[in-house]
């Protein structure tokens, strides 16, 4: 770009290349770039893993363990309902 004089500048905004998302924007207490990889990264083995387990014999038995819960519940609060009638 030119001014007015005829002298070449070069605006912020041409040289800084704009973030992707508003998520992306890096702001000043935002970790290195390498710690964020790594938080993504150990976050992805934790999601994978617990999803794993869920989906064994560990979610079978949590499955059922939280229908039992559920049903117990019910009942407990149709025997309350019936009593106060």
């Amino acid at each position: 770009m030119r001014d007015d004089e005829g002298l070449s500048f070069v605006s912020v905004e041409e040289t800084a290349p704009a973030p992707a998302s508003v998520e992306e924007e890096l702001h000043l207490f935002a970790a290195p770039e390498d710690e964020m990889t790594t938080d993504r990264l150990l976050r992805n083995l934790i999601r994978d893993a617990v999803r794993e387990e869920l989906q064994g014999e560990l979610g079978s038995q949590f499955s059922r363990n939280l229908r039992r819960l559920v049903r117990s519940e019910i009942d407990l609060a149709l025997r309350r309902i019936r009593k106060s009638a």
